[in-house]
């Protein structure tokens, strides 16, 4: 169980299970104990969970890394459909031929030909050749 507020507006929930159920609502400002996949399948924002902190301190430590120095297959997959013109099949293509934008640039400046449509390869080099 976790502790959630309600920052939005109210909320009504059914709680107990399928055959004892009542209904219930959750107001603004209101803290309430759900499940977390429920809580955040409702939009509420965490504030704590069962697990006392005087048993369990916390400690936390920021680990500083530069924004995009470990992008993955996916991020660059996301990037590509935001291309106008470029779908999600020919993202996946394009992924499957470059891993990552490091290797797709390194083609593109270096004036190889791009193993993909003339029309996609075209998009690319406006989008990338800057």
């Amino acid at each position: 169980m976790v502790k959630f507020i309600n920052k939005g507006g109210p909320i009504k929930i059914r709680y107990g299970n399928i055959d004892n159920y009542y209904w219930g609502t959750i107001n603004s400002g209101q803290i309430v104990d759900l499940d977390l996949s429920i809580g955040k399948g409702l939009a509420l924002e965490i504030v704590a969970t069962d697990i006392s902190s005087e048993k369990f301190p916390a400690e936390t430590k920021e680990i500083a890394q530069p924004l995009r120095e470990f992008e993955t297959e996916h991020d660059f997959y996301k990037e590509l459909i935001n291309i106008k013109g470029i779908g999600k099949q020919t993202a996946k293509d394009i992924v499957a031929i470059y891993k990552n934008k490091k290797e797709l640039l390194k083609h593109i400046k270096s004036d190889d030909s791009l193993p993909i449509r003339n029309d996609i390869d075209k998009k690319l080099r406006n989008k990338y050749a800057k």
